[in-house]
């Protein structure tokens, strides 16, 4: 079993006078001290809290990723939150200050820590309202949902709609609930080291890229934040729901992005192309390279804004200068 040298926060914060509900995770490396992913989520919707102290970091994502999709949060908080988080954690003095407290179970020291972040998104953060819960886990549990972790010990009863290997070529009406949504997908291609498409199973974990082909596929491609300032559609990992070969040799792939995300493939001639499978590195929402490029766009605005005023004087010099002249 490989070693548990991944922290697992999980924050909730419930201020009913605010009528404000957040759910908030990161995973933090513990030799290395970065964090390798966080995301979070402002909500008015009491519901969000339903069991999370059991909550994997997949299901918390899955979470937090679902109520963003369906609109069931408060943008602006949620922004704002998240902005306050990354500028925190690119701030050295903090990053020490929240290593610390890991290292000696400071469970309620986290909660301080990050309250002043809440406070921020909200206007106050009472430290009692919020409750901090942290795992030591290893990085193969990253991607695992609970209902992983409660077949896991016994396969034997594992029930038909937790599918394994080539699974039962279902239906996709079986596979994809209802009310979740269909976007368009392409697999990401890797020639030399990737797994033929004829080759994947059912729970295979594979990298996609969402076409913004309808605008259901724009939306999610908005809501996760994948569209980079350059036009560039960030690839994602996604996981095999289903297979169905056909006698024709046609292969119709569904994939699952989150619980309310789901995606249909369909290869009729190339089934021999190399797909490229997620590694645990996927896994992170945000990354230091994330984290730097904030803190350098935000350098960058500073900087600029002094030669902005000195434009704006100098211009109006010249056009005082310019009125006095015909003037006189």
């Amino acid at each position: 079993m490989s070693e548990k040298n991944i922290y697992f926060i999980k924050l909730i914060y419930e201020a009913s006078d605010l009528n404000a509900y957040i759910l908030f995770c990161t995973i933090i490396n513990k030799q290395t001290g970065a964090i390798e992913g966080f995301d979070t989520v402002v909500s008015k919707i009491p519901e969000i809290h339903d069991n999370p102290e059991r909550y994997t970091y997949r299901d918390f994502i899955n979470k937090i990723q679902k109520l963003k999709i369906t609109g069931n949060y408060a943008q602006s908080s949620t922004i704002i939150f998240s902005e306050s988080l990354k500028t925190s954690f690119s701030n050295e003095s903090f990053m020490v200050e929240l290593l610390h407290y890991l290292e000696h179970n400071e469970h309620e020291n986290i909660a301080t820590l990050l309250s002043q972040n809440i406070a921020r998104a909200l206007g106050k953060a009472e430290t009692q309202d919020i409750q901090v819960r942290v795992e030591l886990v290893d990085r193969e549990e990253l991607d695992k949902t609970t209902d992983d972790l409660d077949f896991s010990d016994d396969t034997q009863d594992m029930p038909d709609d937790i599918p394994s290997g080539k699974g039962k070529n279902k239906k996709p009406e079986d596979i994809i609930p209802e009310g979740a949504m269909e976007i368009k997908f392409n697999f990401v291609l890797s020639p030399v080291t990737g797994t033929r498409i004829d080759e994947l199973k059912v729970g295979d974990k594979v990298m996609v890229k969402i076409l913004p082909e309808d605008s259901t596929s724009r939306n999610v491609i908005n809501l996760l934040l994948l569209k980079e300032d350059s036009g560039i559609i960030k690839h994602i990992p996604a996981t095999i729901a289903n297979i169905v070969t056909s006698e024709s040799g046609e292969i119709q792939i569904i994939v699952k992005i989150t619980d309310g995300i789901y995606g249909k493939y369909l290869e009729t001639e190339e089934s021999t192309i190399k797909v490229k499978m997620a590694g645990p590195e996927s896994l992170a929402t945000i990354n230091k390279q994330d984290v730097e490029e904030v803190k350098k766009l935000k350098e960058e605005r500073e900087s600029n804004f002094p030669l902005t005023i000195s434009l704006v004087v100098g211009i109006f010099i010249i056009l005082w200068i310019i009125i006095i002249f015909f003037v006189i």
